[in-house]
């Protein structure tokens, strides 16, 4: 009895190592499939996200460009209205002589204006002192008037 435990028992560690042997393929390829299938949801996960990242990429990009060439445009506006402005100082500058121009001439004019209302009073009180055409013309008639006496 002893060998038939022997046996046994060697038949039973033949067969838990078989045992063990198939759990630990068994294992191993279940591993396998499962590393398989968490690698190709990983790579479609990652694919994805890296489709999405894309495309956002690409629309900051777009937008990028959008801004640069608003940018661009505005410079291009800048500097059309500094043009604009430079020739407006010019102009002012032009306006500002012809005022100053215009200021000595005006203030000529007073002086000569001036000048001709002191002539004009003048000839004015010239002329008063003088004696007008009704003023002979009355002087004449009492002339004769006392000529007439005298003569009579």
């Amino acid at each position: 009895m002893a060998q038939e435990a022997a046996s046994s028992e060697e038949r039973i560690e033949k067969y838990l190592a078989t045992l063990g042997a198939e759990f630990h393929a068994r294992m191993e390829r279940t591993v396998e499939r499962i590393k398989r299938e968490f690698r190709e949801e990983t790579d479609r996960y990652i694919g994805s996200l890296s489709e999405d990242l894309q495309s956002k990429f690409d629309l900051v990009v777009e937008q990028y460009d959008s801004i640069i060439s608003r940018l661009d445009e505005h410079g291009r506006k800048l500097d059309e209205h500094g043009r604009i402005l430079e020739e407006h100082g010019k102009k002012l500058d032009s306006h500002t002589e012809m005022i100053g121009a215009l200021m000595e001439d005006v203030t000529m004019l007073k002086e000569d204006v001036s000048a001709l209302k002191e002539d004009m009073w003048e000839v004015k009180g010239g002329i008063k002192q003088k004696a007008d055409k009704r003023d002979l013309v009355a002087l004449e008639q009492r002339v004769s008037s006392v000529e007439i006496r005298m003569a009579a």
